[in-house]
This record gives structure tokens, C-alpha cells and sequence, in this order.
């Protein structure tokens, strides 16, 4: 997990700043692997929100900023995670949102069936 900072990953840090724009509390994100289990786990948590990357304009500014964007659309506060099914060379991602690192941390064990105790 990294953190937007210089040398973060450039494309978590794309994304968290796009849902940060309507969510400020948002500070953390996480990407894992999108197991139906996995999925299964976080929707347990809280919300999980869709994006079908492969309805994503020609002219968009970019993959991130438009899958923010799409997935903030009707909301107010990100969604526990957010995740695609990927499209023609972008693999399926699932990305795990919370207010603190150490939510994100509690929140990838859980996807990931591991106790927190």
C-alpha cells in the first residue's frame, strides 16, 4: 500500500485524488485482486461500487480520473472499494478505500479472509 507521495503508485494516486473530490476524508487506497471471495468479503464491509472500464470514452482524460469519476457520480462518500472486470490489455482491479491507512489495512484482510483479532 502506498500513500499519494512522490514515488507512490501513479495510478492509485490518480484515483484516490479523483475520489477525494467529492470525498476529502478519503485518504487511503489499496489495490487487490478481485476474487469473487474477495468481492464477496467487502461487500460484507460496506459498499462496493462497479465501473465497466470498457464504457470508457476514447477522449477521456484518463483511465483513473474517469473511473473516479464514474464511480463518485451519485455519491457523497467512496465506496468501500471500487472495481472493474477490466478491458482489451487492463487487467481487473479491485480498489480498496478508507479514511486511514490502517482502515485500508483492516479492510484488504478481510478481502484477503484473514482474521483481524
Amino acid at each position: 500500500m502506498q500513500s499519494v507521495a512522490r514515488g507512490a503508485s501513479d495510478h492509485l494516486a490518480r484515483l484516490l485524488c479523483g475520489v477525494r473530490r467529492v470525498d476529502p476524508g478519503t485518504r487511503a487506497v489499496a489495490n487487490v485482486r478481485p476474487t469473487d471471495a474477495a468481492l464477496d468479503r467487502l461487500a460484507e464491509v460496506g459498499d462496493v461500487a462497479t465501473v465497466d472500464r470498457r464504457e470508457e470514452p476514447a477522449d477521456a482524460a484518463g483511465t483513473m480520473d474517469w473511473t473516479a469519476a464514474t464511480a463518485m457520480a451519485d455519491r457523497e462518500r467512496a465506496p468501500t472499494a471500487i472495481v472493474d472486470d477490466g478491458a482489451h490489455g487492463k487487467e481487473p482491479m479491485a480498489r480498496v478505500f478508507g479514511d486511514s491507512a490502517a482502515e485500508v489495512v483492516d479492510r484488504v484482510l478481510v478481502a484477503a479472509g484473514v482474521d483481524a483479532e
